[in-house]
């Protein structure tokens, strides 16, 4: 019965011709709770991907997707443009795969995907996802990529928490908090370590960590030069230290809007939002 619950929702918010998110909004704001308490695989993106989601619609991005098909779309269309068949992508911040799954489908199965998340219970759907759709291409790790080798306390949005995957290093802006032990690992060490001969896409969506990721990845970034795909946001670094590192790397840094026009950033102009950066 909840299933025809779902899809008679998605299907008449699916033909409207503006405020698709609106409408979901409104519906997860609203005294339609009992939906909340269910998980759903569902088809996800373009038939033709052949790609399945568990969600449940008691967190932000799944509810999201549930009822409007996708969660970000515009950044599906930059993946789409700038990851090919047989590249290798390094994904920091994979949060249940929303990303993760069509990466895999974009590299094929001549390419590979190494997908990040240290949050226990996010990377376990996370898991679940990339099992359900018998993806053998990708590599999960629950080690948080940093500018060190060891191990810090991270702290978490509790499970209970609307949208799920939130952490920092203080806890300063999360309203529900939980401390974990998080293993930290450089690029540049694992790298090393597991053998990785190339590199052609980074994606880092680490609520503004991204600047130790690439603190922690000079040399390989140095020598594979890969096109990297980041959310801009001051938060344990300035975003004006995130584009002086990665002009310190030869890169140049486009703020890439919706429809994938560039406007190019400078010491003069650097804002926040969505960067890709571009191998001089």
């Amino acid at each position: 019965m909840i299933n025809i619950y779902y899809k008679l929702i998605r299907a008449v918010i699916a033909i409207l011709p503006v405020g698709k998110y609106r409408v979901s909004r409104m519906l997860f704001n609203s005294n339609w709770k009992f939906l909340r308490t269910y998980s759903v695989e569902v088809p996800y993106l373009e038939e033709n991907l052949n790609l399945r989601i568990k969600l449940e619609p008691r967190y932000l991005i799944d509810h999201k997707i549930l009822f409007t098909g996708t969660y970000e779309k515009s950044t599906n269309d930059v993946l789409r443009k700038y990851v090919k068949s047989g590249d290798t992508v390094f994904e920091a911040g994979a949060n249940i795969g929303t990303e993760t799954i069509l990466l895999s489908r974009l590299v094929s199965d001549s390419g590979s995907v190494f997908a990040f998340e240290p949050v226990p219970h996010v990377s376990e759907k996370l898991n679940h996802n990339c099992r359900i759709n018998g993806l053998n291409n990708i590599n999960i790790s629950n080690l948080a990529l940093s500018d060190s080798i060891g191990e810090t306390t991270f702290f978490i949005a509790s499970e209970n928490f609307i949208n799920q995957g939130m952490g920092s290093l203080d806890g300063g802006h999360l309203q529900v908090k939980e401390k974990i032990k998080v293993q930290l690992d450089t690029l540049d060490h694992y790298f090393e370590e597991n053998g990785i001969t190339k590199l052609d896409f980074l994606k880092m969506d680490v609520q503004g960590a991204e600047y130790f990721i690439l603190k922690g990845g000079r040399k390989t970034l140095t020598k594979f030069k890969p096109v990297i795909f980041l959310e801009a946001e001051e938060g344990w670094s300035k975003i004006s230290d995130l584009y002086t590192i990665l002009t310190e790397l030869n890169y140049a840094c486009f703020l890439i809007h919706d429809n994938l026009e560039l406007d190019e950033l400078n010491d003069n102009e650097v804002n926040s939002g969505n960067w890709i950066a571009l191998p001089k």
